[in-house]
């Protein structure tokens, strides 16, 4: 029995020394795990305040978006409505060129006439002329003959 137990003794030391060795080795697996908890939890701190900030970021931005929205649509009102603006000055100015189309038109008849009027009253400030210095050669020549025949009916004896 004095073998059997110290055989016992020696298996429980080498049971004792094992479970010792265990449990060192436990110890420390459980402080690197202990560590690496701690060190994965300031890092998931970490990552949950990045991910507020993100979601506090697209709240902005999807504000930011709706304003830019809101910009767009009220430039795209006012475009449209410089458009209509445009197209009605356009139409305008069309019938302005049209007018003026017009009274270009006119005012060359106009000119045309007027130079017809002059040169026919040039014609016929000419032709009056011509009939003035005609009747002051027929009025001459009367004015001739009656002094002429003023001269001769002295000549003839009165009764």
């Amino acid at each position: 029995m004095g073998d059997e137990a110290a055989e016992l003794r020696k298996q429980v030391k080498e049971l004792q020394d094992e479970f010792n060795e265990f449990e060192s080795t436990s110890k420390e697996v459980e402080a690197e795990l202990e560590k690496e908890i701690d060190t994965l939890s300031a890092e998931n701190d970490k990552l949950q305040q990045r991910s507020n900030l993100l979601v506090n970021e697209v709240e902005d931005l999807k504000k930011q978006q709706e304003d830019v929205s809101a910009q767009l649509n009220k430039a795209m009102e006012r475009v449209s409505s410089l458009e209509a603006q445009a197209a009605s000055q356009k139409a305008k100015i069309r019938d302005l060129e049209q007018a003026t189309d017009r009274a270009e038109r006119k005012q060359r008849i106009a000119e045309s006439t007027e130079t017809r009027l002059e040169e026919q009253i040039d014609s016929l400030t000419e032709d009056n002329i011509l009939l003035k210095e005609d009747l002051e050669e027929v009025a001459a020549g009367a004015e001739a003959r009656e002094r002429n025949l003023s001269d001769v009916r002295p000549c003839t004896p009165r009764t």
